[in-house]
């Protein structure tokens, strides 16, 4: 192996070390996303006074879509990291689009429960 072979190796080594990280920050605005919509399900359960079961309702409903977005970003993640150690990603994009209609669905679906 040749001096510019070790410089191509050490690129491409240093490429799949960015791709890397950049799908662990990824990953930490998904799980800061799915924890914050969960403190929002746990704060609107228990500090909404008045509305009895439709801030639990609510509330329940917050906590389930932060879980699912925490499951999917997981999920997404090791599928990811799966694909960058193989060679094999290809960028998608309909699937973060669809839990985004989801955790707005959801959000909307706490809010008219709490004010309709």
């Amino acid at each position: 192996m040749g001096i510019g072979d070790e410089a191509i190796k050490r690129s491409e080594d240093a490429a799949l070390a960015r791709d890397h990280l950049a799908n662990e920050r990824t990953y930490l605005a998904w799980l800061r996303t799915a924890i914050n919509i969960m403190i929002l399900g746990l704060a609107v359960a228990k500090l909404i006074h008045g509305e009895g079961v439709r801030a639990d309702i609510a509330g329940g409903i917050l906590l389930a879509v932060g879980f699912v977005v925490l499951v999917f970003g997981t999920m997404r993640t090791r599928l990811i990291t799966r694909e960058l150690r193989t060679g094999s990603f290809e960028a998608a994009y309909a699937a973060p689009i669809v839990i985004g209609g989801f955790v707005t669905a959801g959000v909307a679906a706490a809010a008219i429960l709490l004010f309709a």
